[in-house]
C-alpha cells in the first residue's frame, strides 16, 4: 500500500466508523511501522475496525549555513492585486499557523446573510486556504471533510454528512458586499459570489469549494494595504451566529487606541442579518447584542460594554467599549513586547537582509540595511513585523 492508498484508507475508515483514536508518536513513522502500530492499538481496543489518526512530529533539516527563498516570478493574486507597491505585494499568510482564523477586514465587515455552518465553514476554510497558496498560488478548490468539520465544531456525527451537503449547495446562491476605497480614496461599495464551484463527494464524506479570487485574496493577502484580524479558532467554537459576528467586529478594532467603536443601527441591523425582525430596539438589544456579549465573555478573552446614541427616542448608533485580556498574566501584569537579544539579532540580520519584501523600498547599502534589521530585531516596537519572516527561517516564538 503506497503513502496514498493509505491516506485514502484512512478517510474511508473515518467516514464509515464511529470513534476515531488518536495515536501520538515521537518520530515520524515509515510505512511497515504505521501499518504495524495501527494493528497493536486494534488488538488493544479489542476493535480490529477501529479508527486510528496518527499524529507524527513534524521535523526540519538543520544546515549550516545561510540560505534565502526567491519569490515566484509569476501573476499571483497577491502580485497581481497591489503591483509595485513595496511590501503590499507580500505573501505573508503562510507564516501564521493552523491554530489561527485570519481573515481581511474588508470581510469581516462585509454583509452578507450566510447561515450558522456556512459562517463556520468559511473560517474552518481559513487555514486551509493559507497553507494550500503557500505551495500552490493558483490553486482555488479546496477540500474540507465531514470528520474534520464535526470534531473542529461538534455538529454530531449523525448530522455532519447531511449538513455539509446543504452548506455545499446553499453557498452557490450567497454573496457579499464590501467597501473598497481603492478609487480616489472614496468607498465603493462592491459585490462577490462566495463560491465558484461547490461539490459534495458522495461516499468519501467531504466537500470540494472553488473559492472566488476575490475571497481567496481577503484570505491570504495581509499587510498594510491589507489590514486585517487573527484570532484562535478555539475562541470561536462554542459561540452562536451573533456571537462570531460580534466578536470578529470587535477583534478588528482592537488596534484603536481608546478601545471604542461606533456603529449605526442600520449597519448592524444588516450586519446581524435582523432587517426583518427584532424591530424594537429593546429586543435588538436584548437577543442580539447582550446575547452575542454573554457568549463571548464565556468563551474568549475579551470584555465588551455599550451605550446607545439618540437622536430623540430612536436609537441612532451604538457605541463599544472592549479589552482583550489574553494581554494580561493572572497576577494582573501586562506582558512585554518581545524582541531579540543582540545575540539572536546578530543570528537572523543577515538572513533577513536577503529577503526583498523587507528592504525593497529601503535607502542605503546592504551593510546599513543589515545594521537597521539588526537594531529593529532588538527593538520591541518594531519586532513584530519582522516575527512572519523569523517564524519561516525557524526561530520559535514563545
Amino acid at each position: 500500500m503506497n503513502p496514498k492508498e493509505m491516506l485514502d484508507f484512512q478517510d474511508n475508515l473515518r467516514a464509515n466508523f464511529g470513534v476515531t483514536h488518536t495515536v501520538e508518536v515521537d518520530k515520524v513513522l515509515n510505512l511497515a511501522e504505521r501499518e504495524q502500530l495501527i494493528a497493536h492499538i486494534r488488538h488493544e481496543l479489542g476493535d480490529n475496525s477501529a479508527t486510528i489518526k496518527i499524529i507524527e512530529p513534524v521535523t526540519a533539516p538543520v544546515f549550516d549555513f545561510n540560505y534565502s527563498i526567491v519569490p515566484k516570478q509569476q501573476n499571483t493574486v497577491q502580485q497581481a492585486q497591489s503591483p509595485n507597491k513595496g511590501v503590499s505585494g507580500s505573501k505573508e499568510g503562510w507564516v501564521y499557523g493552523d491554530n489561527l482564523v485570519v481573515m481581511q477586514n474588508r470581510l469581516l465587515n462585509a454583509i452578507t446573510n450566510l447561515s450558522f455552518n456556512e459562517r463556520r465553514l468559511i473560517m474552518y476554510l481559513s487555514h486551509i486556504v493559507r497553507k494550500a497558496i503557500d505551495n500552490d498560488p493558483n490553486q482555488r478548490t479546496f477540500v474540507v471533510t465531514a470528520l474534520e468539520f464535526e470534531e473542529e465544531y461538534g455538529v454530531g456525527r449523525n448530522n455532519v454528512y447531511d449538513t455539509l451537503q446543504k452548506v455545499a449547495d446553499s453557498l452557490l446562491n450567497k454573496a457579499f458586499f464590501f467597501w473598497s476605497f481603492e478609487k480616489n480614496e472614496l468607498g465603493n461599495r462592491k459585490g462577490s459570489s462566495w463560491v465558484a464551484e461547490c461539490e459534495y463527494i458522495e461516499g468519501r464524506g467531504r466537500i470540494a469549494v472553488t473559492l472566488t479570487d476575490t475571497v481567496t485574496e481577503m484570505l491570504t493577502v495581509f499587510d498594510t494595504h491589507n489590514p486585517f484580524t487573527k484570532y484562535e479558532r478555539e475562541y470561536i467554537i462554542n459561540l452562536g451566529s451573533y456571537g462570531i459576528i460580534l466578536f470578529e467586529l470587535i477583534n478588528s478594532c482592537l488596534y484603536l487606541k481608546g478601545k471604542k467603536k461606533s456603529y449605526s443601527m442600520e449597519y448592524l441591523r444588516e450586519k446581524f442579518n435582523c432587517m426583518e425582525k427584532y424591530d424594537r430596539p429593546n429586543d435588538f438589544k436584548k437577543y442580539v447584542i447582550d446575547k452575542a456579549i454573554g457568549e463571548i465573555e464565556e468563551h474568549t478573552p475579551l470584555r465588551i460594554s455599550y451605550t446607545q446614541v439618540k437622536h430623540g427616542r430612536e436609537v441612532y448608533e451604538i457605541v463599544f467599549s472592549f479589552k482583550d485580556t489574553s494581554s494580561k498574566k493572572p497576577n494582573g501584569i501586562e506582558n512585554k513586547k518581545p524582541s531579540l537579544n543582540a545575540k539572536q539579532a546578530s543570528k537572523y540580520d543577515f538572513q533577513l537582509k536577503e529577503i526583498h519584501n523587507i528592504v525593497g523600498t529601503w535607502t542605503g547599502s546592504y551593510d546599513d540595511c543589515q545594521k537597521r534589521i539588526n537594531k529593529e530585531l532588538q527593538d520591541p516596537e518594531h519586532f513584530e513585523k519582522y516575527l512572519p519572516y523569523l517564524i519561516k527561517l525557524g526561530y520559535v516564538h514563545s
